[in-house]
C-alpha cells in the first residue's frame, strides 16, 4: 500500500518517498503523519478503515505470531477480538466505520495505528 499511495519511480521506493514513510512511522503522534498512515490503511479509499481493513493489515501479524511462539505457551489474538477492540477504542460516530476525524479525535491514533 505505500507504494500505492507514494509516488516512486519505476515500482521502487525513492528516497524522499522513503523519508516520508520512515518520517510517518517515527512520529505517529503528529496529524501529518497520521493522515499519511490512514491513507495507506484506507485500501478501497473510501474514506473509512473498517473491519475488512483491520483484519488484511492484522491477519498477517498473527500468522507471524502463530508461527514463531508455540501455541502451548501463548494463544494468538483473535482476529475479531482486536477489531472490536480498536472499534471501542476509537468510537466511531458510524458503527463500523472509522474516519480520520474519529480516529484523531479519539486521542488513541497512535496506538491503532500501530
Amino acid at each position: 500500500m505505500v507504494f500505492e499511495e507514494c509516488q516512486t519511480y519505476e515500482g521502487e521506493m525513492d528516497f524522499k518517498s522513503f523519508l516520508d514513510f520512515v518520517l510517518a512511522i517515527q512520529n505517529r503522534s503528529s496529524r501529518p503523519a497520521q493522515l499519511y498512515l490512514f491513507r495507506i490503511l484506507d485500501l478501497n479509499k473510501q474514506g473509512y478503515i473498517g473491519q475488512f481493513e483491520i483484519h488484511y493489515f492484522f491477519r498477517h501479524i498473527r500468522d507471524l505470531l502463530i508461527q514463531q511462539v508455540p501455541v502451548k505457551t501463548y494463544q494468538p489474538p483473535v482476529l475479531e477480538d482486536v477489531c472490536d477492540e480498536i472499534f471501542d477504542m476509537v468510537k466511531p460516530k458510524i458503527g463500523g466505520r472509522i474516519t480520520f476525524d474519529d480516529l484523531t479525535n479519539s486521542g488513541v491514533a497512535e496506538t491503532v495505528m500501530r
